[in-house]
């Protein structure tokens, strides 16, 4: 599946990304914080009530190992998951962020994210079995944060997150059929940076 060569290309990248950079310059993070989903549904024919109403806040986790490319460059790879009470996402993406100003302490950056990401129902919205639980979609995003050193390999990391993706769910019941489609992704993370 189109899922599972990203994830092994992923992982390959990281392997060559590893091997070709030095130590020094590596970092793994791990990350948590708040998101919520866009959605909206549309009546395709007829019209469906959801059983459950779908809830667009929740959470998110991130992992991420990346390298300093430069003083002002870090381009990194990333595996995200967002979930609240009705569906999960799980994002492969690859980020490259520009450090804006470099202080001791403080260290602002903006940044760009591109990749692959999975769409899966956790509690479904009508109970029939002629409905779409999942749905893949390319994402592309932007990313505004801070750093905030705390010693020579410690950074605490705080960044807003939105990303946009077209994941679209198909539902039927009798001879009614709706969509639900989701866009934007928004996260607010804090996490910690550990730099080798």
């Amino acid at each position: 599946m189109l899922l599972n060569r990203y994830v092994k290309t992923l992982m390959l990248s990281t392997l060559l990304l590893s091997s070709a950079a030095v130590a020094e310059d590596l970092f793994v993070e791990v990350s948590a914080g708040y998101s919520s989903v866009s959605s909206s549904k549309s009546d395709k024919e007829g019209s469906i009530t959801l059983d459950n109403k779908t809830d667009n806040s929740g959470s998110s986790f991130m992992l991420k190992a990346g390298y300093n490319y430069s003083k002002d460059i870090d381009i990194s790879l990333n595996y995200q998951r967002v979930s609240n009470d009705s569906i999960s996402l799980n994002h492969y993406y690859t980020q490259l962020d520009y450090k804006f100003i470099t202080t001791k302490q403080y260290t602002p950056y903006i940044g760009g994210v591109l990749g692959y990401s999975k769409l899966d129902w956790t509690s479904k919205p009508i109970d029939t079995t002629k409905n779409d639980y999942n749905a893949n979609s390319y994402t592309i995003g932007a990313v505004l944060g801070i750093t905030y050193l705390i010693n020579e390999n410690i950074d605490i990391n705080m960044f807003y997150q939105v990303s946009y993706g077209d994941y679209v769910t198909s539902l039927e019941y009798q001879t009614n059929e709706s969509e639900i489609q989701y866009n934007y992704i928004n996260c607010f993370n804090i996490g910690l940076r550990y730099s080798f």
